[in-house]
C-alpha cells in the first residue's frame, strides 16, 4: 500500500502541475463559445479529478492484487476525462506571452491524446496489477509535465517568464 500511495501522490502532483502550469490564470479568448468551454470544461475536469482521488483510494486498497475492471475504469477513465477536459480548456485560452503557437498546440494535443490513451489503458490492461497500472498512468502524466517544464525552462532562459508567473496578468 505504501508504494501505491506514493504513486497516487505522484499522480495528484502531476495533475496539479499540468493544470496550474498551463491552464490556471490564463485569459479566455473573446466570444461566448470560449467562455462556455471554460465554464463547462472546468466542471468536467473537477469531476474527473475527484474521481481520480476515489480511484487512487480503491487502488491503494487493492495494492498487490490484480485490479478489478471497475477500479481500473474508474482510475484510468477519470485521468482520461481530466486530461481531455484540460486539453479542451486550453483551446479556449489565449497563448501565454512567449509561448510559441506550436508549443501551445503540442501541449493541448498531448493532453487530448494522453486522455485517449488512458481510456485505451483501461480497456486493454486486463489482469494488470495495481502498481503497474499506477506506474503506467503516472509515466504518461510525467511525460506531459516534463514537456511543460521544458517550455518553462526555455521561457526562463529567454527572459520571457518571471520567477513568479502566477502574478503575471495576461491580457
Amino acid at each position: 500500500p505504501l508504494v501505491a500511495g506514493l504513486f497516487g501522490v505522484l499522480i495528484a502532483f502531476s495533475i496539479w502541475w499540468i493544470y496550474f502550469d498551463t491552464t490556471a490564470n490564463r485569459t479566455v479568448k473573446p466570444g461566448i463559445w470560449f467562455h462556455n468551454i471554460w465554464l463547462y470544461m472546468h466542471f468536467v475536469m473537477y469531476m474527473g479529478i475527484t474521481a481520480v482521488g476515489a480511484g487512487v483510494l480503491n487502488v491503494v486498497e487493492d495494492a498487490g492484487r490484480d485490479l478489478s475492471s471497475d477500479v481500473r475504469w474508474l482510475l484510468a477513465g477519470a485521468i482520461g476525462v481530466s486530461l481531455m477536459a484540460m486539453g479542451l480548456l486550453q483551446a479556449a485560452f489565449k497563448t501565454f506571452p512567449g509561448v510559441k503557437p506550436i508549443e501551445h498546440q503540442k501541449d493541448m494535443t498531448f493532453k487530448l491524446v494522453a486522455g485517449i490513451i488512458a481510456f485505451i489503458l483501461a480497456f486493454v490492461t486486463v489482469d494488470i496489477g495495481a502498481l503497474s497500472m499506477l506506474a503506467l498512468l503516472w509515466l504518461m502524466l510525467a511525460g506531459i509535465a516534463f514537456y511543460i517544464f521544458n517550455v518553462w525552462l526555455r521561457l526562463r532562459r529567454e527572459g520571457l517568464m518571471p520567477a513568479r508567473p502566477h502574478l503575471v496578468k495576461v491580457e
